[in-house]
Formats: structure tokens, sequence, C-alpha cells
């Protein structure tokens, strides 16, 4: 079944956040789907007592929400729900869906609970919700959940119904899936040690054998073919220890979920703002839809960590910039701080534990660990030693391709 927008008379829509709620959102607010959504319904200019619309937001899409609420005022009726506390609260979300329903201005009639705006999490919430609707609720309010398609017409917006036990059935297939590809791998990463023994053995003595076939005379033809013998050598001691990091990697990457680098700014910015009141954090960079295969809590003290040192350095009045550039296979970090920079004789140990800088009040380990952090995530970091206005930190992390949504 398929709803236009002049049959959608009630209408629950989650709002994403955009540029108007920060600069490093990729798209404006007249270019989010929820926009979209309200200019098709407000086309049919009909008395704005005839469509009623809730908005179900979180604090970092307040701005977008204030200004879609004002824009088409003169057309929709806004109902008033509370923001929600975080895009991945979805008890809260599932709590405003049911709050619609039991308005009494539904009673008798159909509201249309789109799911295509927002985050997954919101989008599951309300899906959840409606559901939970349908199989318990004895009001005459009738929940009907939908999408918006994306191979719709760039200006057409189109409600069509969503088949919930069809999209649960999906999800469960590809967990199955990738529990038993996390099975496989999990057994590789286990053999591969024992494979890489068996194998580095009679490597090893064919090392030695080498090592002592040199220090005996031989004619030219013989040392040429010695060299080629080493060279494959190293070769399949090379494959070997490719083998292993791979199987390592892939295990890991499928027991770890991806997180949201937006979410891991928004704490950043709220941490620097009580403990370094002076501090001024600028964000720069399309950062919308990335995602990290690495924990959000080993990544919030990569930057945490660099902000303080930018911090101590700048005696907490400075300037610190967090510039993101999202690469093909990759995302590189630039942090910067308008700081005195690094001394050119201590940079060279300046990711080493316990090293500390002539006048540090640190323990000499947040470098460090940054620099454990990244490279066990497969990324690295080095400084630019070229930078002039303070210290710049380059770092690049991998990204998980498989994970595109909004942020």
């Amino acid at each position: 079944m398929a709803v236009h927008p002049h049959e959608a008379k009630r209408i629950i829509l989650s709002v994403s956040p955009s540029r108007l709620d920060a600069p490093w959102h990729k798209a404006g607010h007249d270019e989010i789907i929820t926009f979209k959504s309200l200019a098709a319904i407000a086309q049919q200019k009909i008395h704005a007592e005839s469509y009623y619309c809730w908005l179900i937001y979180t604090e970092a899409s307040e701005k977008t929400t204030q200004y879609l609420r004002q824009h088409f005022s003169t057309c929709i009726s806004f109902g008033d729900l509370p923001g929600v506390n975080g895009a991945e609260n979805a008890e809260e979300i599932f709590g405003l869906v049911l709050q619609v329903a039991a308005d009494p201005i539904n009673t008798g009639q159909t509201v249309i609970c789109d799911c295509t705006g927002g985050t997954k999490s919101m989008s599951i919430a309300m899906a959840l919700a409606c559901n939970y609707h349908a199989l318990t609720s004895e009001s005459q309010t009738k929940l009907i959940l939908t999408y918006i398609p994306r191979d719709r017409d760039h200006d057409e917006i189109l409600f069509r119904e969503f088949d919930l036990s069809r999209v649960v059935a999906e999800e469960q297939r590809k967990y199955v899936d990738q529990q038993e590809r996390m099975g496989r791998l999990r057994y590789l990463a286990r053999f591969s040690p024992i494979l890489a023994h068996e194998i580095k053995n009679p490597l090893n003595l064919i090392g030695t054998a080498l090592y002592l076939l040199r220090d005996e005379a031989c004619g030219d033809n013989a040392k040429m073919q010695l060299d080629k013998i080493e060279k494959a050598f190293k070769e399949i001691d090379k494959i070997v220890a490719g083998i292993q990091q791979t199987v390592r990697q892939e295990a890991d990457a499928l027991s770890l979920p991806p997180i949201r680098l937006a979410e891991v700014v928004r704490r950043l910015q709220g941490r620097t703002e009580k403990l370094y009141p002076n501090l001024f954090l600028n964000v720069a960079g399309n950062i919308s839809g990335t995602q990290l295969r690495i924990t959000e809590e080993k990544l919030y003290s990569i930057f945490a960590n660099l902000i303080d040192n930018a911090a101590h350095a700048t005696a907490g009045a400075g300037a610190v910039s967090l510039n993101f550039e999202k690469r093909e296979n990759s995302l590189r970090i630039l942090v910067e701080d308008n700081g005195p920079g690094i001394p050119t004789e201590v940079q060279a140990n300046l990711f080493k534990p316990l090293h500390r800088g002539k006048n540090s009040s640190g323990t000499g380990m947040g470098l460090s660990i940054v620099r454990t952090f990244v490279v066990e995530e497969g990324g690295s970091i080095v400084l630019d030693s070229t930078y002039a206005q303070g210290a710049r930190f380059l770092i690049d992390l991998p990204i998980d391709k498989n994970g595109e949504v909004q942020s």
C-alpha cells in the first residue's frame, strides 16, 4: 500500500540534523527527507487544521526541528513532543509514538508513522511501537508504518507501507550468515597460529641452512641460486605473516559493531566546554554517515588526549581544530592547535611511553596511548613537523565499508 502526501492527514516524522544544527553536517535544512516530506504535504494548500504532524528529534537536530515547525506552521499543525535524550534512546522514541497514538485528536484516525528520516535506531523504535500498538491496543487509532523508497523520482514523495515481518526475517538471515562467517573466521584465527608454526619450522631450517651455505666457498652460479632461494624464503615468510594478520583483523572486525563518528564528536564538544570553558574547539569537514570499526571509548580517548595536550599547551585559552576529510578507504583527521608547537629536539621521542616535555605536567603516556590505539585499528598518526602555527597531528583511520547511515 502506498500513501500519497495529500492522504497523510496525520503523520509522525523523525528529524535528522542539518547544517542549521552544526556546520559539519552534509545536508542543508531543505535537503533532509523530513523537509521534503513536509513540503510535499504543504503543496496541497489545505488549511493547517487539516494536517497534523508530530516531529521526533534529539538535541542534535533541535534547531532544524524549530525551523521546520516555523516554516510550515501556516499549512500544518504540529503536535508538541519533547526532544529525545540521544538518537539511540529507543525506549523514549517508542513511548512518544504510543503517546501520539493515544492522543484523543487521533481517535478513529489513521496515523502515518514514517521511519525514513533520523537514525536506524529511531526507525527501529518507531517500527516496534507500531507493531506493539497493533497487537495490544484496543483504541480506534490505526498506525501505519511507512518508508519513502530511494528509487523515487527526485521531487516525488510517496509513503510506502513497511512490512516489518519481512524486514525482521531479512535481518535474522543476515545475522545467521554473519554468525556462521564469524565461526569460520574464529576457527581460522585459532588454526592460523598452528599452521604458521608448522610452516615456519621448516622455513627456519631453510634460513639456517642458507646462512651456513653462504659461509662456504662456492662459485658465482651457486651464489646466484642461493640469492633466489633466499628471496623465495622471505616471500613465503611474508605470506604466512599476512595470512595471520588478515584472519585476525577480519575476525575482530566482524565482532565489533561500527560506531558513529558524529556521536563521538558531540561528546567531545560537551567535555571540552566543561573542562576548558575558554578553549575554542572547531570541527570542520563532513562526518555525516561516517562509520568506523573501533570502540567508541577508544576513539573518544584518542581525541580527548590530543585535546588535553592542546589545552595544556595554550593554558586552556587557545584554539583546537578537528578537520575531517573522508577518503576512499580511510578518514584523514587533522588535529591542530595554536600553541607554541613541539620543539624539534623532542619530536623523535614524542610517542614513546613516559616521555614528557620540559614544562609538561602530564604522565607522559597520553601520546603513547593515542598512537597505540590508532595503530591497533590499522591506522597511522604522525606529527606534521612543517606546521608553523602550533602543533598538527595527521591521523588516518580505516572506514567501515559496509556502513553509510545518517548521523
